[in-house]
């Protein structure tokens, strides 16, 4: 391949790589400019899909788009010229297995952050679980029968007394004494279950602490 030639085949295409020359001249029956030119088009054609546009016959690019054609027409091509190479199985191997090991990494690396994320919210939803432990006590400890009982008498008193009670509070005393039980046996339930949730933060906080290297208390 004379060196005119190469010149004006690399004056016809952007970012010629010797590769990409050596594939299009191989590939041209007639060893003229036009032949080689037109064998590198159709070879690059491939690579081009999305990255450029055509106008009036001609065919437009950023350059970024055209290193970028440029870079895998060169690299596709290089290897077709190199098919036969052992060492070009070799670095096929080696590119497929790295690719893996990025998928891998990738898959690992976002796992990682699921995990650190989650990790950073158990303290706000352990918080929240004592809240609503602490106002179920408080519950429970209004449901004393001893307490509800003498502050019924209480009203009840102050009514027959003729003095500034209020009626209405005794009403609502009296539903309370009446359904304490029940009130009671609910909020026992849901206390049940608020533990078993904290228990199980606990243990979630524990795992993904032992996982990530770090430890919180709950």
């Amino acid at each position: 391949m004379n060196e005119e030639l190469k010149r004006e085949v690399a004056n016809q295409i952007n970012y010629l790589g010797d590769s990409e020359l050596a594939l299009g001249y191989s590939r041209a029956q007639i060893k003229t400019v036009a032949s080689v030119v037109e064998e590198i088009q159709k070879h690059r054609a491939q690579f081009e899909q999305g990255k450029t546009c055509g106008f009036a016959g001609a065919t437009f690019a950023s350059v970024d788009n055209w290193k970028a054609i440029s870079a895998a027409s060169e690299k596709a091509a290089r290897n077709i010229l190199l098919e036969r190479s052992s060492e070009l199985a070799e670095v096929d191997e080696l590119e497929r297995k790295a690719n893996e090991a990025r998928r891998v990494a990738d898959e690992k690396n976002r796992a990682l952050q699921a995990a650190w994320n989650e990790f950073r919210v158990l303290p706000e939803k352990a918080d929240k679980i004592k809240r609503q432990l602490e106002q179920i006590a408080s519950g429970l400890e209004s449901l004393d029968p001893t307490q509800l009982a003498e502050d019924f008498r209480r009203h009840y008193r102050a009514i027959l007394d003729g003095g500034q009670a209020d009626p209405f509070a005794q009403v609502q005393l009296a539903a309370v004494i009446v359904t304490a039980p029940l009130r009671k046996e609910v909020l026992e339930e849901k206390r049940t279950a608020l533990e078993v949730e904290l228990a199980e933060l606990k243990k979630r906080s524990k795992e993904l602490g032992k996982r990530l290297g770090r430890k919180q208390d709950l």
